[in-house]
């Protein structure tokens, strides 16, 4: 099963934190994506530094959701 799902997960609760008045609940849910976003990327196969550095921008990517998300 892929890991990835778990950022969907954490921008639908900043979408929803956002849109229901909880800005520091929406701020502390961004920092989780990013880190989920770095921790996902640090636990797959790496067979270079450059292709470890490009999957840590594409988990950064995904992490945007519907509310806008990382800037990367």
């Amino acid at each position: 099963m892929n890991d990835d799902w778990i950022l969907e997960v954490l921008a639908d609760l900043k979408f929803f934190a956002e849109q229901n008045g909880l800005p520091f609940l929406a701020g502390n849910l961004e920092d989780t994506q990013r880190l989920a976003a770095i921790e996902l990327a640090s636990r797959l196969p790496e067979p270079g530094v450059r292709t470890g550095q490009h999957l840590l921008r594409y988990y950064l990517r995904r992490g945007r959701g519907n509310s806008g998300g990382f800037d990367s």
